[in-house]
């Protein structure tokens, strides 16, 4: 089980339009209202993954008991040899939201199948 929360998120919104026609094209079902990342979460997850390093370390400078737990998710499957970072597709047009869901999968799929 998977759970989203961001740093920046303004508590109850709902996905970026950009977002719901890319998974629709994918065929998943968007049900999602936004919320910010507590204490709560970060206790029961058993990873926590991050897009950038910034957000890894704005969220293990906020909650450093929970370093352990913390990976950007190409850091976690060993990816990103030049960079760590995943482009946050927010305010880009479609093709930008379709790069960043393509780049998203393949790193989820790897995660599942090494």
């Amino acid at each position: 089980m998977a759970k989203s929360a961001g740093l920046f998120a303004v508590e109850g919104e709902n996905a970026a339009q950009n977002t719901i026609r890319v998974l629709q094209e994918n065929g998943i079902k968007c049900m999602h209202q936004s919320r910010a990342l507590n204490k709560d979460d970060l206790d029961w997850a058993t990873h926590v993954f991050t897009m950038t390093t910034m957000h890894k370390d704005l969220v293990m400078n906020s909650y450093p008991a929970y370093a352990d737990k913390i990976f950007t998710l190409k850091e976690f499957i060993g990816e990103g040899e030049h960079s760590l970072d995943i482009a946050d597709p927010y305010g880009g047009d479609d093709a930008v939201y379709r790069r960043t869901f393509a780049e998203l999968n393949e790193l989820i799929s790897k995660m599942f199948t090494e």
